[in-house]
């Protein structure tokens, strides 16, 4: 078996100096390619090959595509805390609430973390743009909320209101509203939010970032 592999190599060595057989190439040169079909790893006998002959190193290449399938472990974890309903046993103390949109496609994320209060929406699908503008909507009276840009971040997976008092301020405007719409008009899309006691939920982060 060793032998019928030796002599493969040895006939691919034999093509690969035939092909090269317009350039001069040194003893030396065929000494080392020589040495290259000694070794078992097929992968390190084309490495071998490539820096005896001066060939580009084979790389492997990565689809950006499926790269861009990927949800972030941040966007996966918001997913996670808005489907736990283990979460609703730990109110009072709870410095993080997430809330999911009623086809499950987006999840509100509230919290306090370093004194800080943080609103964000994590998506199911990315965003292209950097800043969008966001509408909440009122579902009882059809009155917008709030309309302000927020930034994507998380390869287009997460949307961000801003941090302290700039998130504050549009949270506030839908701590009291049974049921209402986030909207994106540049990406054409919307995502419909019960309360489900928001207000109640996020008492010790308000409690805890002084709000």
């Amino acid at each position: 078996m060793m032998r019928n592999f030796s002599f493969m190599y040895k006939s691919i060595l034999f093509g690969i100096l035939s092909i090269l057989s317009s350039s001069v190439l040194s003893e030396d040169k065929i000494n080392q390619a020589e040495q290259c079909t000694l070794i078992k790893s097929n992968i390190g006998r084309l490495t071998c090959f490539d820096k005896v002959f001066n060939t580009p190193i084979r790389t492997q290449s990565t689809d950006d595509r499926i790269v861009a399938n990927i949800i972030p472990k941040l966007v996966g974890d918001i997913f996670t805390l808005a489907k736990d309903d283990m979460h609703d046993s730990f109110v009072e103390n709870n410095l993080e609430v997430a809330l999911s949109s009623d086809d499950n496609n987006a999840a509100i994320y509230i919290a306090c973390k370093d004194n800080i209060t943080r609103f964000q929406i994590a998506l199911d699908k990315p965003i292209k743009r950097n800043m969008l503008n966001v509408q909440i909507v009122n579902n009882n009276t059809n009155q917008i909320a709030s309309k302000v840009d927020w930034q994507s971040a998380e390869r287009g997976y997460l949307l961000d209101a801003g941090r302290g008092l700039y998130a504050i301020q549009q949270l506030k405007s839908i701590l009291y509203i049974d049921l209402f719409t986030v909207s994106i008009p540049q990406e054409n899309r919307s995502f419909v939010f019960k309360n489900n006691g928001l207000a109640s939920k996020v008492a010790s982060i308000r409690k805890e970032c002084g709000w």
